[in-house]
C-alpha cells in the first residue's frame, strides 16, 4: 500500500484581539489574544484550506480555541472557548488522547 504525501503551506498567521468565553459557572468574557494560523494542504487529488485559532493561558499554557458556531456549556454559538491544551506550563507539547484507529490489514 503506497503513502499519500501532503505539502502543508502556511498562508497567514495573525495576532488579534477578541472576546473568549472562560466555560465557569459564570461564564465569564474575557478579552484575549488569539493566534490565527490559516494553512493550506494539497497533494494530486484533493487541497484543504484549514484554520485553527489559539490562546494563551495565565500560566502560559496554550489551547486551541474552539470555533465559532460549535456547541458549549454557556449556549452562545458566537463565542470562542478554550477547549484542548496543546502546549503545557513547561513548554511542552500535550500529547492528545485519541481512540485507537481501526488498521485494516491485507
Amino acid at each position: 500500500m503506497s503513502q499519500t504525501k501532503f505539502t502543508v503551506v502556511e498562508t497567514e498567521v495573525a495576532v488579534c484581539a477578541k472576546d473568549v468565553i472562560l466555560e465557569t459557572p459564570n461564564c465569564t468574557r474575557v478579552k484575549m489574544e488569539i493566534l490565527k494560523c490559516e494553512y493550506e494542504s494539497r497533494n494530486r487529488m484533493f487541497f484543504t484550506k484549514m484554520q485553527r485559532e489559539y490562546v494563551r493561558g495565565v500560566r502560559d499554557e496554550v489551547y486551541k480555541v474552539s470555533p465559532q458556531f460549535s456547541s458549549t456549556k454557556c449556549n452562545d454559538v458566537y463565542a470562542l472557548t478554550p477547549h484542548d491544551r496543546v502546549i503545557d506550563v513547561e513548554g511542552k507539547p500535550v500529547q492528545l488522547l485519541r481512540p485507537p484507529q481501526n488498521r485494516w490489514e491485507d
